[in-house]
């Protein structure tokens, strides 16, 4: 952990710049390149397309970042930090320590807040999704530590509810997989069919996939 510690630190160091310290220049830049680069991909983003998005020289870039993984890692980075930091997983947690909730209700609590969080940070996500491929430190960060933290979490409480005897004693790993794999099912669906999602009831869809998740889509005898 002290190692991924580390590696944050050196980045945060050397390309991120916090929003309080980023001239209106800067924002510009950043949120003009984040939406190229989810649009078009990082290799296929151009410096003068994103100065002219930007509305800006392209040498007001250079003035800024020396290169365009600079920019990656000043748009990017700090969607990670968010993602693995106490503030975010604080939710998780804090749905997690409820109690006095069915299975059914913190299931759904779970996956509608972090449905939420993909939504507000779509497209921050869809660049961290497709650069990590090729920068393995964003690859690590992301999959290693950011879905091991959730995952432990999530393993907890099924693992409770196992103990309780209302789960069935299976592999805590493969059940958090099967309930995240849902979850993933529904957000690139809600992508592929963005005109026909308008109408999908999150919270009700989420209901729906938390019965699947725990009673299947067989009809059992009476």
């Amino acid at each position: 952990m002290q190692e991924y510690e580390d590696f944050i630190k050196k980045l945060l160091e050397e390309y991120m710049l916090s929003e309080e310290d980023m001239t209106p220049s800067q924002k510009k830049i950043a949120e003009a390149a984040l939406r190229l680069f989810a649009e078009k991909g990082f290799e296929a983003s151009t410096t003068s397309e994103i100065a002219k998005a930007a509305g800006v020289a392209e040498g007001t870039i250079y003035k800024y970042f020396k290169t365009k993984k600079d920019l990656l890692f000043a748009l990017v980075i700090p969607t990670i930090i968010r993602m693995a930091g106490p503030v975010l997983l604080r939710d998780v947690e804090a749905i997690a320590k409820l109690k006095d909730l069915s299975t059914e209700e913190l299931l759904g609590r779970l996956m509608l807040n972090r449905l939420q969080l993909v939504q507000q940070n779509w497209a921050a996500f869809k660049v961290a999704l497709q650069e990590m491929q090729y920068h393995p430190e964003l690859k690590d960060a992301l999959v290693s530590h950011v879905a091991a933290k959730g995952r432990l979490i999530v393993n907890s409480l099924l693992a409770e509810k196992v103990e309780s005897g209302e789960l069935r004693n299976l592999n805590l790993d493969s059940m958090t997989r099967v309930l995240v794999s849902l979850l993933a099912g529904y957000i690139f669906a809600k992508q592929m069919f963005s005109e026909e999602a308008q109408d999908w009831n999150d919270t009700e869809e989420i209901k729906l996939m938390v019965d699947i998740y725990l009673n299947g889509v067989k009809k059992r005898d009476q």
